[in-house]
């Protein structure tokens, strides 16, 4: 989903381009292509094409929901993502959530490997507490924050790290429904959540 007159136009205003190339939070089919070498030759050409069809400066690696059983297959992929891609001076980043002990959003990531491959690893900080989480709370509290910064720079060199911030919020609703609380969320834009603010004298 490319432009070349997006492109083009950003360039002109004196940006870098890097497209972000995600996995669709698939875990099977991230499976199906890391562990199929013909399959990652494919994508890796295909990268090769867009950086030369759209004149790219760079590539966002964003996988994510990965089965934890195939972390070593996906830091094999990123590597030779990355060798290819450097061949013709393209930038290669890769998104990362703050670590945790959950399989498949943290654990199935090896920063380690990410560090020694890619120029960036992009901090997805935030989704403290995510859409469907059980209990409402912050996207991004400045505690958890900086103690998921400080687990990444033990695993990153810190001239590679990027942190990425969230420019949205979360309304959340709790109500009692037959003695259960019941948590729902909405998300919300910088000028909505200000609105919100604005409105209730917040």
């Amino acid at each position: 989903q490319a432009d070349i007159a997006y492109v083009k136009a950003a360039k002109e205003k004196g940006y870098s381009v890097w497209p972000l190339i995600t996995n669709s939070f698939d875990p099977d089919l991230t499976k199906s292509i890391v562990h199929n070498p013909n399959a990652r030759k494919n994508v890796i050409k295909q990268l090769l094409l867009y950086v030369a069809l759209y004149n790219l400066d760079g590539i966002n690696l964003d996988f994510e929901n990965i089965y934890e059983e195939d972390r070593e297959a996906v830091s094999v992929f990123v590597q030779e993502i990355s060798d290819a891609l450097h061949e013709l001076n393209v930038i290669v980043s890769i998104d990362v959530t703050v670590p945790s002990n959950v399989s498949q959003w943290s654990l199935s990531y090896d920063r380690k490997a990410y560090s020694k491959s890619v120029d960036y690893v992009m901090l997805m900080a935030y989704d403290e507490h995510w859409s469907t989480s059980p209990v409402s709370g912050s996207v991004a509290s400045k505690n958890w924050v900086y103690l998921g910064i400080q687990s990444v720079l033990e695993m990153v060199d810190s001239k590679k790290v990027i942190m990425g911030i969230p420019f949205y919020t979360r309304l959340w609703k709790e109500e009692m429904i037959n003695d259960e609380l019941v948590v729902s969320s909405k998300a919300y834009g910088m000028d909505g959540g200000k609105k919100i603010l604005d409105d209730n004298n917040a």
